[in-house]
């Protein structure tokens, strides 16, 4: 069976893209089951740019197919928010989840309301052996961002979980169980058809 590389280092991200690749017919390993280590410089101009470069560098340094992803948030009303630089723009490597969301939070202080609308933008790619096999891009109908938050409720790995509000009742992403999550149709949704969708035509 051909085997296809998670290519993140992130947990939660890992998750969203086993659950888009998962019914492809691939072996499906992760970075940790190499000893090789790999750092892509994510410099393109576009998610779509960045993704295509991880994945081609993947597939050459660990020979088989490659699949990685590259998104932000896209804050409309935010003035000087750049969706490709959403982690930097919130800290660094050693900036810890909650920091960043109070970071995020302190940026939004002045802005209310409908203008806290927010929208995931996601690039994805997979390549093999160096050759990019495809990309594909999605978005999230928009939502809000909240006000305050709970420490307790922070996922590790996606510090955004927690300020992100779901529904008409406050609910938060990160206060959703599995099926919630799994029932949204959120851009990991979107992705995981189109994906299936053009592996299905290659047939």
């Amino acid at each position: 069976m051909t085997k296809i590389i998670i290519a993140t280092g992130n947990e939660t991200k890992d998750e969203r893209i086993r659950g888009v690749v998962k019914d492809l017919g691939f072996e499906i390993v992760s970075l940790k089951d190499f000893k090789e280590k790999l750092e892509v410089v994510e410099d393109g101009k576009s998610f779509k740019e960045n993704a295509i470069k991880k994945a081609i560098e993947y597939s050459k340094v660990f020979g088989d197919h490659a699949v990685t992803s590259d998104g932000g948030i896209h804050i409309p009303k935010l003035a000087n928010w750049e969706a490709l630089l959403t982690k930097r723009q919130v800290g660094d490597n050693k900036t810890t989840d909650e920091e960043k969301i109070v970071a995020l939070l302190d940026l939004l202080k002045d802005i209310e309301g409908e203008d806290r609308t927010f929208v995931f933008r996601e690039a994805l790619a997979i390549a093999d052996k160096g050759e990019v096999i495809g990309t594909w891009f999605a978005e999230t109908k928009k939502y809000r961002i909240a006000k305050d938050h709970d420490p307790k409720k922070i996922l590790p790995g996606f510090w955004f979980a927690s300020i992100w509000i779901v529904d008409d009742n406050d609910t938060r992403y990160s206060e959703l169980d599995e099926q919630g999550r799994a029932e949204m149709a959120d851009h990991w949704t979107d992705l995981k058809r189109q994906v299936e969708e053009f592996f299905k035509e290659k047939k």
